[in-house]
């Protein structure tokens, strides 16, 4: 049995009460941080500064992408045409075709839209130090 299976109806009403104006005070703190955010990461020095930090590691998937996008873009017609006309199983394995590769830009973007909605501390671990790794300013990390 859970605790809340103890509670009398008053009490669940007042721990319902408190969980919806815990959850509004929250939506309403991340809110209220939405217009900062997007002047620092999508103003034109925002978002210069972001494809600055990504675009060599992304250098080759931007041509594989442009490549990739027409056929991409005829599977996900299709599979959506063919389940309308009831051929369900072909058209879910062409919905499943990828639409290209993610690029490290899109990662950015979304840990930062992550950072946005959720609370210190979080993980990443592909941002994890590691020693010997040097960080933009060119020093090093750790000491090796």
């Amino acid at each position: 049995m859970t605790a809340a299976n103890h509670l009398n109806g008053d009490e669940r009403r007042q721990v319902g009460q408190a969980v919806e104006r815990g959850v509004a005070a929250y939506v309403g703190s991340r809110r209220a941080k939405i217009p900062a955010f997007a002047e620092r990461h999508f103003s034109f020095r925002g978002a210069f500064a972001l494809h600055r930090k990504t675009l060599g590691r992304d250098a080759y998937k931007i041509p594989l992408n442009l490549l990739w996008s027409l056929p991409a873009f005829l599977a996900q017609t299709s599979a959506a045409g063919l389940e309308k006309l009831g051929a369900k199983r072909l058209g879910q394995a062409l919905g499943k075709v990828p639409l290209g590769l993610q690029t490290e830009y899109q990662k950015e973007i979304n840990w930062l839209d992550f950072g946005l909605f959720t609370p210190p501390p979080r993980v990443d671990p592909a941002r994890l130090p590691v020693p010997g790794r040097t960080i933009p300013s060119g020093r090093r990390r750790f000491r090796s």
